[in-house]
């Protein structure tokens, strides 16, 4: 029998290790948050998509998933919030006026 918790996950332990090697690696970032949302996790997905954020600023890839997170978890004000962020470090990106406007809708 299987007694795994969700924090012995292979990949989890493979996409720490490698994060504290590559902190600047947005697709990890990405990849850790999205593994934590499927195993249900959303708080710890949100930790790893601000410290992402806070590494690779100019993610947009990155900023949509932490926009896409809070709208998932009904909190539109959060990700309204994301994205004045975002669209403030990256004001050239259409990408984060699209999100925007669809959190609006």
């Amino acid at each position: 029998p299987h007694t795994h918790t969700h924090a012995a996950h292979p990949s989890q332990a493979m996409l720490k290790e490698a994060l504290g090697k590559h902190p600047d690696f947005a697709k990890l970032h990405m990849m850790a948050g999205q593994v934590a949302e499927q195993a249900g996790a959303p708080a710890t997905a949100r930790d790893h998509y601000t410290q992402g954020l806070k590494h690779c600023p100019h993610s947009i890839p990155l900023w949509l998933l932490a926009a896409r997170l809070e709208v998932s978890q009904n909190n539109a004000t959060r990700a309204r919030a994301i994205l004045e962020n975002a669209r403030h470090k990256n004001p050239s990106n259409p990408q984060l006026w699209l999100e925007a406007i669809r959190v609006e809708a």
